[in-house]
């Protein structure tokens, strides 16, 4: 069994259900998905005994980021995939229309597909909200907004200001920071270089480590969809990135 609650609370609205039920997202409901992630890695044999889990931060602290998580278990569950899907989300936004003309890109075509295609609209919908229907802002960017503006912060990735309500799809994608190294929350990386203008986390080199691996991903592996062979290929090259500069270390 697990306990979950918060003593960390916001007024809201009491709403029955329906679009009017629209309280933002919470902390405790990442906790609570947190403990399904837990009881997956439990032996079957906790089947036959009760066991009693409660979930505890570092420091009991309301505004909150990954150094709040234990570094033995909870950190491993989350950090590192939820960095990487963050990346990805990060280069569709900033960085993809200035490497259409990419090999990674042309390959997949992107070009054509990205307006197009029901599975990038779709995509483009979860991440940020892209033509969401009847203003319901349920989309990854949202989600993170939410959690950075609650009672009890969680605010892992740094957002920029300027969220216009009114004009929702245009300035819900603009919250996600563009330059990688000042993504993380608590974990900004220092500018490398004589003047200290460098990019360590450099779009140029993701590009061409896009370039190589998604062309070796097609010439290996026919049979794969275009959508599949970009979300594997990002997901392999965003974990690199994240590994190589132990980013939640």
């Amino acid at each position: 069994m697990y306990y979950l609650g918060d003593q960390a609370q916001k007024q809201n609205d009491n709403h029955e259900g329906g679009i009017s039920q629209q309280n933002n997202a919470h902390f405790i409901e990442v906790v609570g998905a947190l403990a399904v992630l837990d009881f997956l890695d439990k032996p079957d044999s906790i089947a036959h005994e009760e066991h009693f889990y409660e979930f505890g931060l570092e420091r009991d602290e309301n505004d909150l980021r990954f150094e709040h998580f234990d570094r033995r278990q909870t950190l491993p569950k989350v950090g590192e995939a939820l960095t990487r899907f963050h990346f990805f989300a990060t280069w569709l936004q900033h960085h993809l229309d200035e490497t259409m003309s990419a090999t990674y890109a042309t390959n997949l075509g992107l070009k054509n597909a990205w307006d197009r295609d029901p599975f990038y609209q779709d995509l483009r919908r979860f991440l940020f909200d892209y033509n969401s229907p009847d203003r319901q802002f349920i989309s990854y960017t949202a989600w993170l907004r939410e959690l950075r503006d609650n009672s009890r912060r969680f605010r892992p990735f740094n957002l920029r200001d300027g969220y216009d309500p009114q004009n929702h799809w245009d300035s819900m994608a603009d919250l996600l920071e563009p330059d990688f190294d000042k993504s993380v929350a608590g974990k900004e990386l220092k500018k490398k270089g004589l003047f200290g203008k460098s990019d360590v986390i450099d779009p140029k080199q993701i590009r061409v480590m896009l370039d190589k691996r998604l062309s070796q991903a097609v010439a290996n592996d026919t049979a794969s969809s275009p959508a599949t062979a970009l979300v594997r290929t990002f997901t392999e090259v965003m974990d690199e990135v994240v590994h190589g500069q132990q980013l939640l270390q």
